[in-house]
């Protein structure tokens, strides 16, 4: 599996979860969250700057690391659905 690229891992980790869909475009959508989520991993802080603007962060450090434990694992969580529609990223 560590021969496979991103997008190959995120195409495995949302075959057959309902309304994400696989294309490139909801990809790069996600690579997005992605970055998101580690920002929010990275500090205990309760707000964070995203796309020039600050706001309340939407999960905690904890969450955050698990959410990329999930990622590293290619396992879905539905918490990155939530997350995607508070940030306005496309999905599906």
């Amino acid at each position: 599996m560590d021969k496979l690229s991103d997008y190959e891992k995120y195409i495995l980790m949302v075959e057959g979860v309902r309304r994400v869909s696989s294309t490139m475009s909801a990809f790069y959508q996600f690579k997005e969250l992605v970055t998101f989520i580690e920002s929010c991993s990275k500090s205990d802080s309760d707000y964070i700057d995203y796309k020039g603007n600050s706001m309340k962060k939407p999960i905690d450090r904890n969450k955050a690391l698990s959410l990329l434990s999930d990622i590293d694992r290619m396992r879905w969580n539905n918490e990155f659905k939530s997350l995607a529609f508070k940030l306005e990223l496309e999905l599906n």
